[in-house]
């Protein structure tokens, strides 16, 4: 993988982890309340996205497409976490 790549999807992980501390111990319910969380969710996934417009085009293409089946499969199997969002 370029050094350039590596970077980017290093930066993307990072975003990544510190979503998922923003959100640890939290329910639906807590998450729905707290509109700093969710602004600040919202930005970090924005953070992940630029970054992955960042990743070259050798990289991406390299990778399985993404498709709505799988992500809506990988939504129906956690749920319960992904409620937690």
């Amino acid at each position: 993988m370029p050094k350039g790549d590596a970077l980017y999807v290093g930066y993307m992980l990072d975003m990544a982890r510190k979503a998922l501390q923003l959100v640890e111990g939290k329910d639906r319910v807590a998450f729905d309340q707290d509109e700093t969380l969710r602004l600040a969710l919202v930005h970090l996934i924005q953070v992940i996205g630029e970054a992955a417009r960042g990743i070259s085009h050798e990289i991406s293409k390299s990778q399985p497409p993404h498709s709505l089946e799988i992500d809506y499969w990988y939504a129906e199997q956690n749920r319960t976490r992904l409620y937690r969002l």
